[in-house]
């Protein structure tokens, strides 16, 4: 007859096997194909007893190497989960580096921006200072161009009237008043040589000599002029001459 027989319940690997009995040699036929890996031979010829030991051995062993195998397993996992880790944790790193240079260059793009503008402000300051310091100089490039040619024309009428004066007969007083004016005019254009005085101080010496001259020269050209020679007669010059002195005036 046959039967089914649970043995051990502290087995967890051998849900049932099946045990066979013969009424001759009351002997056990272990079934064991529900035990994967078992290697037992139930007509090995053993007593119940011996085969459940055999047969507990071998669940033991597999036990033992189903053990070896997880714990295997579980390093395994264990260590790439440590990778795992490492590589999340320089991923992070890296991305916060890459956070931190962004940021750094967004900071330092601001900061160019910022000068550029600077500059530019500076550029256009500096612009309209050269154009404030070309119309200052054009103005006192004309000053002085005028100042020069007032001084020059002063000085080139005193020559002319001293040189006029000493072509005419002159009363004493006259003489000595004419002499007096070229004498401070002269003065002046010696002493305001280079640079150039401003063009009204030339103006003003000029009429303050032209104011003393006039009159004297227009004078003793209207009177009667001695000749050359005879200490006598008309010398008075022709109007022409008159009108050329005082055109050069």
């Amino acid at each position: 007859m046959s039967f089914a027989l649970s043995i051990s319940p502290s087995i967890s690997l051998i849900s049932s096997f099946k045990v066979a009995i013969s009424p001759s040699s009351l002997c056990f036929s272990l079934s064991a194909a529900a035990v994967p890996g078992l290697e037992f031979d139930p007509l090995d010829g053993l007593d119940a007893k011996s085969s459940a030991e055999a047969m507990q051995k071998q669940i033991s062993e597999i036990r033992s190497e189903d053990e070896k195998g997880a714990e295997h397993v579980r390093t395994a996992f264990n260590e790439q989960t440590l990778v795992e880790k490492k590589k999340r944790k320089t991923v992070i790193k890296r991305q916060s580096q890459l956070q931190s240079t962004k940021k750094q260059l967004l900071e330092k793009k601001a900061h160019l921006t910022d000068e550029v503008h600077h500059l530019e402000e500076v550029n256009q300051g500096l612009h309209r200072q050269v154009d404030r310091f070309g119309q200052f100089l054009s103005k006192e490039s004309a000053k002085l161009k005028d100042a020069v040619e007032a001084r020059n024309q002063f000085e080139a009428y005193a020559y002319q009237l001293r040189g006029s004066k000493d072509g005419l007969s002159l009363e004493s007083d006259d003489a000595v008043a004419l002499d007096a004016a070229l004498a401070t005019a002269t003065a002046w254009l010696d002493e305001h040589t280079s640079p150039a005085p401003p063009k009204e101080d030339s103006d003003a010496q000029r009429k303050a000599l032209e104011e003393v001259a006039n009159p004297i020269m227009s004078k003793a050209y209207q009177a009667p002029q001695p000749e050359e020679g005879t200490g006598g007669g008309d010398t008075s010059p022709p109007d022409d001459d008159l009108d050329d002195f005082y055109d050069d005036m």
